[in-house]
């Protein structure tokens, strides 16, 4: 029973002290513009200029599957990114180009663009096979 008590505490600390160690590395940005990976496998890479928003993302494979483009707008009462993306590259076909393209909207996670960025959350959507929902800071 001490044996078994020993080891799932040994274990305990060896993993929260490497998601410590992990999170260490990983900073909150002070801005929209940079590269974000995606819970699609993707990256994506922003840019900000006063309101205006423009990404352009990458399957995992480096853009053989898939890339898309969007361009919006930031609002910062909301803090929201609102615009239109589009699939310029798609390893599936184009059965129909509507449902290669459509609107999408994200909400900030953090205080704003010009202070605290961590991520950004899909909360509303229109087009057929938009993977992403969730982007986050990659952490080197």
């Amino acid at each position: 029973m001490l044996k078994s008590a020993m080891t799932i505490l040994i274990v305990t600390f060896a993993v929260t002290t490497m998601a410590n160690q992990a999170g260490a590395s990983c900073e909150t940005r002070k801005k929209i513009s940079g590269e974000w990976k995606a819970d699609d496998g993707g990256t994506y890479h922003f840019r900000w200029a006063e309101n205006g928003v423009w990404w352009v993302g990458l399957s995992p494979d480096g853009g053989d599957a898939w890339t898309n483009v969007f361009s919006g707008t930031y609002d910062n009462r909301t803090k929201r990114i609102t615009g239109n993306w589009s699939d310029i590259r798609s390893s599936g076909g184009w059965k129909d180009a509507k449902e290669k393209q459509g609107q999408i909207t994200l909400q900030l996670i953090g205080e704003g663009p010009d202070k605290e960025v961590k991520g950004f959350k899909k909360v509303q959507g229109t087009g057929w096979n938009f993977g992403a929902t969730n982007w986050f800071q990659k952490c080197q």
